[in-house]
């Protein structure tokens, strides 16, 4: 992954509100300063620990960098962030994921109702059942057949890496197989 990094900038402000990428996984938060609100992105498997640190309504002092990928706009990214001025920081942008156990739970899902998650473009990125949140692959086969009163059969595994942080409590599942209408379709491109 090539991406070019500025220098370490500083900031100080109140924590206003988490933010969240398509999935609903926590990966960022915005600190109203001095200046205005500033947006920062963090990875989303250091979402729990982030957030076990720090709370909306908090004062922080946070380090980040501009960060940009080719052809992407940059984006600010969280390094390091502590409550007071002084205090030793939490590093936050180079924590790895932790290695999830292994998982062999599968679990089979029939749902009689269940909700499409679209992307910005209209193409579905996941399916909801109650609490479960389904990722669906990058399949265009898969995205261009299911639709919402399709008749849906389901294999797959919860996530278990501790680190994410659903915004709205979902357990994230990831797809091993779907059958839509009767028809087996590949969970992977």
């Amino acid at each position: 992954m090539n991406t070019t990094e500025k220098t370490l900038i500083q900031a100080s402000g109140v924590i206003n509100e988490f933010k969240s990428n398509k999935h609903g996984d926590i990966d960022g938060l915005v600190i109203t300063t001095d200046n205005g609100p500033l947006s920062l992105h963090f990875p989303p498997h250091t979402a729990k620990s982030v957030m076990a640190h720090v709370a909306a309504g908090e004062p922080v002092y946070v380090d980040y960098a501009e960060e940009a990928k080719p052809d992407k706009k940059p984006k600010s990214v969280l390094k390091t962030i502590r409550k007071e001025q002084h205090s030793e920081s939490m590093p936050v942008g180079d924590k790895k994921p932790e290695k999830p156990a292994k998982n062999d739970t599968t679990e089979t899902i029939a749902p009689d109702q269940f909700t499409l998650v679209l992307d910005k473009n209209e193409k579905p990125i996941a399916i909801r059942v109650a609490d479960k949140y389904i990722h669906l692959p990058k399949n265009k086969q898969l995205s261009d057949s299911i639709r919402p009163d399709s008749t849906l059969e389901i294999e797959a595994e919860p996530r278990i890496d501790s680190g994410f942080v659903q915004e709205q409590g979902l357990t994230v599942y990831h797809l091993k197989s779907i059958s839509i209408n009767g028809e087996p379709f590949p969970a992977n491109d």
